[in-house]
């Protein structure tokens, strides 16, 4: 009997191991534009309505790179950087720089070749850039990325021993991280296999890692029967979650928004839902209460609150000379309120703006860089002081 759950267990993750290697990299599809303009770049029709577009900033046809992830606006959103995964083989990511003039791409520069397997960025409180590779964690200077790269974190994992002591990689290799106001960080490591269950005979590490990586519990129970999180999964110290998300939808990205451009979304937060199953391919939007925090009527039999409303709404349906089945990945909104996403498998990077919005054009960049001049640096970092306190309403 033992055997044959270990052999069950064994070609469940070789089958899954085959699907999540390649279904980033095969079926990889183009937006189509046309002469209209969303928000400075080529329009997006069948993405688009009366009052929201979607523009097409930038594809594989423009800057050479595979399986995009995360975007951070920088330097009054003159430049982006974006880091990229390059495939699930080791040392095919890069890190880019993206060169910006009022809302267009101008040009873009590879900062950093075959990295491996890069996701999570963000800016620290010290100013310099940081992305996690799938065992380490590097940081830079923008001014000067090559010559100031440092490593400041290895030896993570991405792989795994089993009870009977065989080594194999882990399904979830991909690292983030954020950082707490008193400068530490923490690092989200995936669990090593898509089910922890028991009959998986997996070691304890599978279940540690399950308390940090709140995206793991996307894995428990087939779509639909996501109820009640295991009790016995969690740290004695850990809380009730706030929101439970519907069954495979695999949130990748969490994003407070502060912007003129949608005022109905203030304070609300964005979850890109990269999910390939129908549940995902979507970006829900949730209102929030006087403390930032989501608001939800979470119990055992209300497993997670429906989405306020859903950008893009029929993302998750492709059309034929339209648009391709969406995955979001990465969210950063710029000083307008404009809304950047970036979708890996499609190797594509779109911006969501209001049709009607008028984007200022400078003729020259310092110009558009001073008009924001008096009010506060906001770091790129969801837990910025400087950005809950703006949130507040408190000066």
């Amino acid at each position: 009997m033992n055997e044959i759950i270990v052999l069950k267990a064994i070609v469940i993750s070789f089958i899954s191991f085959i699907f999540f290697k390649f279904q980033g990299l095969v079926f990889a599809e183009d937006y189509y534009s046309n002469s209209e303009k969303c928000y400075q770049n080529p329009l997006i029709p069948s993405l688009s309505d009366m009052n929201l577009c979607v523009g097409l900033v930038a594809s594989k046809k423009d800057i050479n790179w595979s399986l995009p992830r995360k975007i951070l606006f920088l330097n009054n959103d003159s430049i982006a950087i974006v880091t990229a995964m390059g495939s699930w083989n080791k040392n095919e990511g890069q890190v880019w720089k993206l060169n910006f003039r009022n809302g267009l791409l101008v040009s873009s520069d590879l900062l950093f070749n075959k990295t491996d397997r890069t996701h999570g960025l963000r800016q620290g409180f010290d100013g310099w850039i940081y992305y996690a590779d799938s065992t380490e964690i590097y940081r830079f200077k923008l001014n000067d990325p090559t010559n100031t790269r440092q490593l400041v974190i290895f030896n993570l994992p991405d792989i795994y021993k089993n009870q009977n002591g065989v080594v194999s990689s882990s399904n979830h290799p991909l690292k983030e991280f954020i950082f707490l106001k008193n400068g530490d960080m923490i690092v989200s490591v995936g669990a090593p296999s898509n089910d922890c269950s028991e009959e998986f005979k997996l070691s304890r590490a599978c279940y540690q890692r399950v308390q940090q990586a709140e995206n793991a519990a996307d894995e428990y129970g087939t779509p639909d029967e996501l109820n009640v999180l295991d009790p016995n999964l969690l740290a004695n110290t850990a809380r009730s979650p706030l929101i439970l998300f519907p069954a495979h939808v695999a949130p990748l990205d969490i994003l407070y928004y502060q912007g003129e451009m949608f005022p109905e979304l203030n304070k609300s937060i964005l979850v890109s839902w990269h999910g390939h199953r129908p549940s995902g391919s979507k970006i829900a939007i949730y209102k929030t209460d006087s403390q930032l925090q989501p608001l939800s009527d979470y119990s055992n039999t209300q497993p997670h609150l429906d989405p306020l409303q859903l950008l893009t709404l029929n993302w998750s349906n492709p059309i034929s000379n339209g648009h391709p089945k969406g995955r979001p990945v990465g969210l950063d909104v710029d000083e307008q309120g404009a809304i950047y996403v970036v979708d890996d498998q499609n190797h594509t990077l779109l911006v969501v703006a209001k049709k009607d919005f008028s984007l200022s054009v400078d003729a020259d960049l310092n110009s558009h860089n001073n008009k924001n001049s008096n009010t506060p640096i906001i770091l790129k970092d969801f837990m910025s002081e400087n950005k809950i306190q703006k949130w507040l309403g408190s000066n």
